[in-house]
């Protein structure tokens, strides 16, 4: 199942799995070398504001990187 919609926020591990395979084991942020112990799948267009739990809406961001997007105002 590569699209959850909106019946689930966390991406299960098969679709992380697979979000980090297409992400070639990095985080998709330019020149981030984060350890692959620190990624994460992330919603490209958040889930708060009625983003799709899927390989479409899926990205691979290191733990840093994450936060910091969560961090920056909208």
């Amino acid at each position: 199942i590569l699209d959850l919609g909106r019946t689930a926020r966390g991406f299960p591990r098969r679709l992380k799995q697979a979000l980090i395979a297409r992400a070639r084991g990095s985080c998709e942020t330019p020149g981030c070398d984060a350890p692959v112990t620190w990624l994460q799948a992330d919603h490209v267009f958040p889930w708060s504001k009625g983003g799709a739990t899927s390989i479409a809406n899926g990205q691979i961001l290191c733990d840093p990187h994450n936060k910091a997007k969560r961090d920056r105002a909208p």
